[in-house]
């Protein structure tokens, strides 16, 4: 007899090793979320129809669906010294026996257990708070625990007893402290780049401001006012660092206090699972900082901000918040990162959009910033005391000056870092790191030299020229520095100008070479296809292993077929059969010419002569039968696979073995890369072997094992049995590879022959 819940656990624990969520799963079966519900619940079983789908989709047999492994934890509980005697949810007359669910979350061995509506469905008929009951026994005796709905329950250390998960208090520890002068004056991005490598995650200050854009942003508010330092008061500079690194961007503004206890809430389910919340105006003043923790269950928040230093224990303690923030930013979903070159090539757009982006919100951008701020600079009026024009409004307006220079230094520092650490990716990128470097170097220096500034003696009223280094104001003649800082600004405006007018031109050139482009692409991935290559390779185990490493690093990657796009035939069901359609066409017209004697029955191509063996038709049915069966197979694999991601890569699509060098450093490379594409890995394959060094079963299956073997080093749940099928469809989509090189007169007989033994080896059912 079938065993719903054994059948319900194992398809639920090979979907969450597929990484799959049940909307995707039953999106991929073609059936609603709630039949998976119901099947990973044990409720009832998948109709017979769906079992081999469904097998294919978790990579396993249907006999391993209908007959799972026997699990030696497979009474509850799996632990010793403890065993579960009850468990209901609900509330008041309205219980509901949930001994099923528990025996389904003990399967993964779950630390904790969430009482909630998803975890545990309520009752339609109830408004009432719920909770979980449970009956368990241990060692001690017999236990009974209750957790009302929106709790947790957690296991001891030795999962022996159970207690309720304590969210009066989370605070996340180790959270690095904030301050200015650190090389982090965006606060924003310093913010993000503490609450990052809290997360574990690689990435440097610089690189978020390069992703996001914000070392290319200049604001100006003519009020002269500290916020035109924020990274976002204009501009969006946070949806693209978040695609860049791979996170759902979840952005809450100006909350009504109706909102605030579901985002309290939200806040502190995110402290809960290990992630930082950012949030602007924490402490002192509206910067940004991290959310580090909360106590008495949300009422109260602690935080790093930029306005700490000064309060720090020795222990470096966290500090409470003192406001509400009005901005804040979660970490969502995690999403897939694109690549390197496509994060460059979004950076640059960045850089081009911001440098002419419109006033916003009374905030100048870019190229108007900087004529603003050059225009005030050289209005004398704002800088002489007089009667509408007071001392705290000149020193407000020094201290908004400092804080602006302070912050373009490091935006462009971290333009110059950014871009020469990315330059390898993209031609000319190195020319706009040069530039920037130059920029960061004359600002640096200025700023340098007003901190040893002395005044003349000669301005009507000296008006202070405010600085913040140390603590310490100077007096200066103000009217010299500003006109020199203005002059160095307007040289900065001409050469921002330039480097915009650079970077346009590279994204064009990009935009306009397709060849270049994948070129990039590939070496984003592979840096060794970058080397030169000294010599052909002839080792056809050195090539498939090259091959392997190759479609690996592309495998199911999300970032780079974005970057790539389907090809047009494999963006439709319609298109594929336009597609195949048209090597009907190729073959028909080929036939034409062979049956009226068109086709010579040899070729002498530079003292190689190829013999044209074909005697009868019907030595050429094989083609026909290859389109019959690619009209009925091409399209379900489509649907099933480049749909959905699902076991493809980027292949380099002409991978002939005359296309294989070695580099100087020994690695095996691939030229001629204009046929980069998004596709099946065995279309190289059947390239490869097929067309080439091994048509026959006997030579090519011991070559394929091999393959195989290299690429499952590095991907995992692609069956053998999908890899074979695959290489049937790629060997029959290039047989007429081979047709359309003679069509156009390249009367190659022997490549076309070995595509007809090839068909035979794999395509021929048996």
């Amino acid at each position: 007899m079938l065993d719903n819940i054994r059948i319900g656990n194992f398809i639920a624990e090979q979907r969450r090793g597929k990484g799959l969520t049940g909307e995707k799963f039953a999106e991929r079966l073609g059936v609603s979320p709630q039949a998976v519900s119901k099947w990973e619940n044990g409720k009832c079983l998948p109709e017979t129809s769906l079992l081999p789908e469904i097998a294919t989709v978790l990579g396993v047999t249907v006999d391993e669906i209908l007959n799972p492994p026997e699990k030696t934890n497979e009474k509850i509980p799996s632990h010793a010294g403890f065993e579960l005697l009850g468990a209901w949810y609900g509330s008041g007359s309205t219980q509901r026996d949930v001994m099923h669910k528990m025996h389904h979350y003990d399967y993964f061995h779950w630390r904790e257990i969430h009482v909630n509506h998803e975890s545990f469905p309520s009752s339609p008929g109830t408004d009432d708070t719920e909770g979980l009951t449970l009956i368990y026994r241990n060692a001690s005796g017999i236990h009974t625990i209750f957790c009302p709905e929106g709790g947790a329950l957690r296991y001891s250390d030795d999962s022996t007893e159970l207690f309720l998960r304590d969210d009066f208090r989370c605070v996340l520890p180790g959270i690095m402290t904030l301050e200015w002068d650190r090389g982090m004056e965006c606060c924003w991005a310093g913010a993000l780049y503490a609450a990052l490598q809290y997360m574990g995650e690689p990435w440097t200050y610089e690189q978020l401001m390069g992703f996001s854009g914000a070392c290319y942003r200049l604001n100006f508010l003519e009020i002269w006012d500290w916020s035109s330092t924020d990274a976002l008061v204009a501009f969006d500079y946070c949806s693209p660092l978040m695609r860049a690194i791979g996170y759902e961007n979840v952005f809450r503004e100006r909350l009504k206090k109706d909102d605030r206890a579901e985002e309290r809430a939200r806040i502190m389910a995110d402290l809960r699972r290990g992630r930082p919340v950012l949030g602007i105006n924490l402490r002192v003043a509206a910067e940004w900082g991290v959310i580090t923790g909360y106590d008495d269950n949300g009422k109260v928040f602690y935080c790093r901000s930029y306005f700490d230093k000064d309060q720090l224990n020795e222990n470096q303690d966290y500090l409470e918040t003192d406001n509400w923030p009005f901005l804040i930013q979660h970490f969502g979903e995690e999403t897939q990162k694109p690549c390197a070159l496509e994060n460059l090539r979004a950076s640059l757009r960045l850089l081009c959009e911001s440098f002419e982006a419109p006033r916003d919100r009374g905030y100048w951008q870019g190229r108007e910033a900087y004529e603003r701020w050059i225009a005030g600079l050289r209005n004398e009026k704002l800088w002489t005391k007089s009667l509408k024009n007071k001392q705290d409004d000149i020193r407000r307006r020094l201290g908004v000056n400092e804080s602006m220079l302070l912050n373009i230094e490091d935006a462009r520092r971290c333009a110059a870092t950014y871009l020469r650490e990315s330059s390898a990716l993209l031609p000319g990128v190195d020319e706009l790191a040069a530039s920037y470097e130059e920029i960061y170097t004359r600002l640096s220096d200025f700023r340098e030299k007003l901190k040893h500034w002395e005044g003349d003696g000669t301005a009507d009223v000296d008006p202070g020229w405010f600085m913040c280094d140390e603590n310490v104001t100077r007096f200066i003649n103000a009217p010299a520095a500003h006109r020199e800082q203005a002059d160095l600004l307007a040289w900065c405006l001409e050469r921002e100008t330039q480097i915009a007018s650079q970077a346009k031109d590279i994204l064009q050139g990009l935009e306009g070479d397709a060849t270049l482009y994948r070129m990039l692409l590939v070496q984003s991935y592979l840096p060794a296809q970058r080397e030169d290559s000294i010599e052909e390779c002839t080792d056809i185990h050195a090539i498939l292993q090259a091959a392997a490493r190759w479609h690996a690093a592309f495998w199911e990657n999300g970032g780079a077929f974005d970057a790539l796009g389907l090809n047009w035939w494999l963006s439709s069901g319609k298109n594929l059969l336009v597609h195949i359609a048209a090597m009907e066409k190729d073959f028909k017209q080929y036939r034409k010419n062979e049956a009226a004697g068109k086709i010579p029955a040899k070729w002498d191509y530079e003292g190689h002569v190829f013999e044209n063996h074909i005697t009868t038709t019907e030595q050429l049915n094989c083609f026909e039968d290859a389109i019959a069966q690619l009209k009925i197979d091409y399209p379900k694999l489509a649907e099933k696979r480049f749909y959905i991601d699902k076991n493809i890569t980027v292949i380099h699509g002409n991978m002939q073995p005359n296309k294989a060098h070695l580099s100087s450093q020994g690695e095996v490379v691939f030229d001629h890369l204009q046929a980069v594409r998004m596709g099946l890995c065995t279309e190289d394959l059947a390239q490869l072997l097929a067309l080439h060094a091994a048509p026959g079963k006997e030579k090519a299956q011991p070559l394929l094992d091999f393959y195989y073997q290299c690429l499952c080093e590095s991907v995992k749940d692609y069956r053998f049995e999908t890899f074979m099928a695959d290489y049937r469809i790629a060997v029959m989509e290039n047989m007429f590879f081979t047709i359309r090189q003679i069509n156009n007169g390249i009367l190659d007989f022997e490549m076309r022959d070995k595509a007809i033994k090839a068909f035979e080896a794999f395509a021929v059912s048996p």
